[in-house]
């Protein structure tokens, strides 16, 4: 069996097992998210799963390769620095904005950065961030924001 792609490329099957009508093929893996670079979105605070009126008031961290981050607490603009190293991940204490927050952003923030100072651990799977303290507890979860 030869096929044509795109010009003269030839694909040579070696053997070919079968087509079901109405079948297709498997869907691709979902890509892994890098740590740095990545705007991550909060979608939980410890257990709690965060609830919302719109997805722009969930807060949101963004790491850069210089050792800085950048967010949102669902409210106000946060922005610090990071250490990453074999010892873990750690947040320095950020600067903040200090505008008034309605609910839930008055609550949601104080726990988001609260959280931040906790962390010690990072763990990615696919395209989810978990933050967790030194005694491995989860203090937040975060999904990749979707582009």
């Amino acid at each position: 069996m030869v096929a044509r792609f795109r010009g003269e490329t030839r694909v040579l099957a070696e053997q070919f097992i079968g087509l079901k009508p109405g079948e297709s093929c498997p869907s691709l893996p979902t890509p892994a998210a890098a740590l740095r670079g990545t705007e991550w979105r909060v979608s939980e605070i410890g257990t709690e799963k965060l609830e919302v009126d719109a997805r722009r008031l969930l807060p949101t961290i963004t790491l850069d390769d210089e050792g800085r981050y950048t967010g949102s607490t669902g409210c106000n603009r946060v922005a610090g620095t990071y250490t990453l190293d074999a010892d873990g991940l750690r947040f320095a204490p950020g600067l903040t904005t200090r505008m008034a927050c309605a609910p839930p952003a008055d609550t949601i923030e104080p726990r988001f950065l609260e959280a931040l100072a906790a962390t010690r651990l990072a763990q990615i799977a696919a395209t989810t961030l978990d933050l967790s303290d030194a005694q491995g507890t989860r203090r937040l979860r975060l999904e990749a924001r979707a582009r």
